[in-house]
């Protein structure tokens, strides 16, 4: 690859632009690796990291550069204009089929960025809804859906962690998780890496235990500026410095910082060429709204009223994408006529694309107000910079440490000028020590192996209790929960298919969410169930971060102009869009019983599998896996809905006018399923009701059956406990006289089964398990479960077909639907040749669900799963999980051409 190359495609990008020469440097570079990246504000970070990548990993078609480009943001605002940004770039390139851009925000996700994982795919998101995901516990997700993403994006990706100057513990944990992903860079499948990147970026931010093998040579090639690249108009604009002191205490309501940010708006030389903006920053949202409605009454009396304008984080998604199109945008800051005062927070720090002529921030942490600096003459002329510091200490500086201000007030007394020349030259006379107090960074939460290891398990308690993440991705007050306001039923909940949409969204801190809900007056809301999927009332331990709530519109609490407050007592304005449809995986994913993705075309399982199957021989085949791996992959498709043989799945399917006459279907038509509250329980009078039926459970421990009955002593099972199992039987502490008498199978299915490791045999069940995100790394009994009685009278329907006849056991509870000794019926299933092959019936047990050696299978559940965590890596685990996953969706989502040839419909009447 030549330099050249890379800079016409960059120019071609950029419509004729040549690349700065850090963007040349970095692009032209074929090695894809961690990277620390300090450019200074207004050089392109956007345009040069979007090239680079683009042009190796969709241009180049380079296999050593991850597929999903995550970038990662610390504002919902920043996220946005990034997502728009790209898709830019991408409809220049002309790859707009090939590259998606996806916006992962809260509320109902219309795009499906992780069907497709063998494509390149770019990922624009905050660092609440990607870290959540990347841990394996996400924000706005359903818990079925948490392992997919967490498998996608610690595999296969490039992480951009854009302005980590803002974002606080956050940055610490990405740190971490890219350092245990290095931890199992041997076993990695494909590539993962991340580039930290900030204008104000600090070595020593990066440094903990987990880090400190790697970090050196990190640092040793840090992409800079050099200083003989220091030239050109963003280097010679001057913006002189005035500094104020306003203190709070003689100004507790802001009137006199709104009369400074008049007068500065008042006394600028009109621009020629330019709108009039004067930029107001400061740090907390109220005071942003005290001095809007000061502002906002000063210009009433006004003959040309300036635009007063106002963001900050609190605002619902409509209302922001309204800011971009409307005002915050580099058109409407070059327009003439454009004359404008906003007020904003922290949330116009980086990454928005605005100039201000003039400029009015409070003192903030020096990172904070670098990243000020340079949203004033960001395209050229000169502006006006006023630092105010109202003297503020303890509680009263918060959100930042009160030491941290004096720290800046002091190294801006030394300034007179704050472009982006004069900044690099103070930094540059500066020591370590110096440094190190302008930027200090003090970790509260470290993730630990352990907890990453502990956050793989994605099962709930009887409580629906989880590990609480939210401390690994900000600190103190900022965080949140997401606030939907709807026309709340009078006497009811909510529909239960009501998904709130992204633009209804808003971000409420928790303690404010909790003390305006659950207050004096207690306000009408809902959270999610996914046990019982439904809306149900909210209580105050229900307000909790990442959660989403639904709010009655009459409780007040928000209006359009000034975002939210809880103070605010008239009915909410509500966002009167239809609701989409919703995929059926979405569908399938918000709920612990749903099976909306077996609703279509009447199909057979061995069908349905043997389509998985070839879907993923492709994907891997784009992936470039090995041969092995896409073997067991295949093989995983093949077996994977085995589990819906199962008399409580195929009675589901109650329609009775067109259906086939066979027990073996996978999928069947909408019309044909009973009511979701039916589910599992049309066969009561010969197992109960099974509701909370998990059909891939099943399928898992049927396959251990089927082996166990061609060969108990495989090396997966009690091969490896042989000598162990006889010492325990002569000592009487196993019976397996019963246990493990096996029934004769000669079945070429189980054959494949023999031929596989014990290490390859885990992964497969593994996978077969795990194919919807329910079934995973433990298996517990659910609170649907603990509802189960027994049929009310004896069947014999159970024993057909069966070769060795069930036991009578004691009335027990099921685990996921399944009791012990349940039967699966022979069926057809498909073998690697294509070829049908009867498979006999089989007994379920559940032995492997506790603790200790089973004295049918060996090794538990739980500690098979360790094991393939230990082996693997949790982050290739979940990434074959989700390849199988996305195999499965998108089959089930296939129209057919042609009806199934397994599926006889001889004797069925229309």
């Amino acid at each position: 690859m030549s330099m050249e190359s890379y800079c016409q495609f960059f120019e071609t990008l950029t419509d004729g632009h040549q690349p700065h020469p850090w963007q040349d440097r970095l692009g032209a570079d074929p090695t894809c690796d961690n990277r620390l990246i300090r450019i200074p504000t207004g050089l392109g970070k956007t345009d040069g990291v979007l090239g680079a990548w683009l042009y190796h990993r969709v241009t180049r078609q380079d296999q050593a550069w991850p597929m999903r480009l995550i970038w990662c943001l610390p504002m919902r605002v920043l996220a946005e204009q990034t997502s728009l940004e790209a898709q830019k770039l991408i409809q220049k390139m002309g790859t707009d089929d090939d590259v998606q851009v996806h916006l992962l925000m809260g509320g109902e996700k219309t795009d499906n960025w992780h069907h497709h994982p063998e494509k390149p795919a770019i990922i624009v998101g905050t660092q609440d809804m990607l870290l959540s995901r990347a841990l394996n516990r996400g924000y706005a997700a359903s818990r079925a859906r948490w392992p997919m993403d967490y498998g996608l994006l610690n595999h296969d990706s490039l992480w951009v962690m854009d302005e980590v100057q803002l974002m606080d513990v956050g940055l610490a944990t990405s740190v971490q998780l890219q350092a245990f992903r290095k931890q199992y860079e041997d076993q990695q499948l494909r590539p993962c890496f991340t580039w930290w990147m900030s204008a104000t970026l600090q070595d020593d931010w990066f440094n903990t235990a987990d880090s400190a093998s790697w970090l050196p040579s990190l640092v040793e090639h840090k992409l800079l500026v050099k200083n003989s690249e220091q030239t050109g108009q963003l280097w010679d604009i001057p913006k002189p410095l005035q500094i104020q002191s306003i203190p709070r205490k003689g100004d507790p309501k802001t009137k006199q910082l709104a009369d400074l940010a008049w007068q500065t708006h008042q006394q600028q030389t009109e621009p020629t060429d330019t709108g009039k903006v004067t930029l107001v920053i400061v740090n907390r949202v109220d005071t942003a709204c005290q001095l809007h409605a000061h502002l906002d009454k000063q210009s009433e009396k006004m003959d040309r009223k300036p635009e007063i304008r106002l963001i900050h984080s609190r605002f619902r998604g409509m209302e922001r994408q309204a800011w971009t199109e409307d005002f915050l945008n580099k058109a409407h800051c070059q327009n003439p006529q454009t004359d404008m005062i906003l007020i904003a927070t922290q949330v116009v720090e980086a990454g928005v694309d605005i100039s201000a002529t003039a400029l009015v921030t409070e003192l903030a942490p020096w990172p904070s107000l670098v990243q000020r600096f340079g949203r004033a003459a960001r395209y050229g002329g000169q502006a006006q910079v006023v630092v105010v510091n109202r003297q503020l200490a303890d509680k009263d500086a918060l959100p930042y440490d009160a030491a941290e201000l004096e720290a800046t007030a002091k190294a801006i007394s030394e300034l007179q000028d704050v472009g982006i020349a004069s900044l690099e030259t103070f930094e540059s006379e500066m020591d370590q020590q110096q440094l190190q107090q302008l930027y200090p960074y003090d970790i509260k939460h470290l993730l630990t192996r352990r907890e990453n290891n502990e956050l793989f398990d994605t099962t709930a308690d009887l409580n629906g209790a989880d590990l609480d993440i939210s401390r690994f991705i900000r600190s103190g007050e900022e965080r949140d929960v997401t606030i939907c306001w709807i026309d709340g039923p009078e006497d009811n909940r909510p529909e239960n298919n009501f998904v709130p949409h992204r633009r209804s969204l808003c971000p409420v801190p928790v303690k404010k969410a909790q003390d305006w809900l659950f207050g004096k007056v207690h306000h009408r809301a809902w959270v999610w169930n996914y046990t019982e999927d439904r809306w149900q009332r909210a209580r105050r331990d229900d307000c909790y971060p990442g959660q989403t709530l639904l709010v009655d519109k009459d409780a007040g609490g928000y209006e359009p102009t000034t975002g939210f407050n809880e103070k605010r007592k008239t009915t909410v304005q509500i966002d009167l869009e239809p609701p989409k449809n919703h995929s059926k995986d979405q569908l399938s994913d918000r709920a612990h019983e749903r099976e909306d993705q077996s609703q279509f075309d009447w199909q057979s399982i061995a069908t349905h599998g043997k389509e998985v199957a070839d879907d993923l021989q492709t994907m891997a085949g784009c992936l470039t896996l090995a041969q092995p791996l896409t073997s067991l992959l295949d093989l995983a498709g093949r077996l994977h809905d085995w589990g819906k043989s199962h008399i409580a799945f195929q009675s589901s399917i109650v329609r009775q006018k067109d259906r086939p006459p066979q027990q073996d279907l996978a999928k069947a038509p909408k019309e044909a399923w009973c009511n979701l509250k039916d589910m599992y329980c049309n066969a009561e009078q010969s197992i109960g009701k099974r509701r909370g039926f998990r059909h891939e459970l099943a399928s898992t421990l049927a396959i251990f059956e089927l082996l166990r009955s061609h060969n108990p002593d495989h090396a997966a099972l009690l091969g490896q406990y042989h000598d162990l199992a006889e010492q325990l039987t002569e000592l009487g502490v196993w019976d397996s006289q019963e246990e493990n008498t096996s029934y004769e199978v000669d079945c070429p299915l189980a054959k494949e089964l023999d031929a596989l490791d014990a290490g390859q045999f885990n992964l497969l069940v593994y996978l077969v398990c795990s194919h919807h995100g329910k079934v995973r790394g433990s298996w517990q009994s659910t609170p649907l479960d603990q509802k189960y009685e027994p049929p009310s009278a004896s069947s014999d329907d159970q024993s057909t077909n069966l070769q060795v006849k069930p036991r009578t056991t004691n009335v027990q509870k099921p685990i996921l639907g399944i009791l012990d000794h349940d039967v699966l019926p022979d069926i057809r299933l498909i073998l690697k040749d294509g070829q049908t092959c009867q498979v006999p019936s089989v007994l379920l047990h559940l032995d492997l669900a506790s603790i200790g050696l089973s004295v049918r299978y060996g090794d538990s559940w739980n500690h098979r799963v360790e094991q393939l965590k230990q082996t693997m890596g949790p982050f290739v685990l979940a990434y074959l999980e989700s390849l199988m996953r996305a195999a499965d969706i998108r089959i089930s989502r296939q129209p057919h051409d042609k009806p199934d040839a397994l599926v006889s419909m001889e004797g069925v009447h229309a």
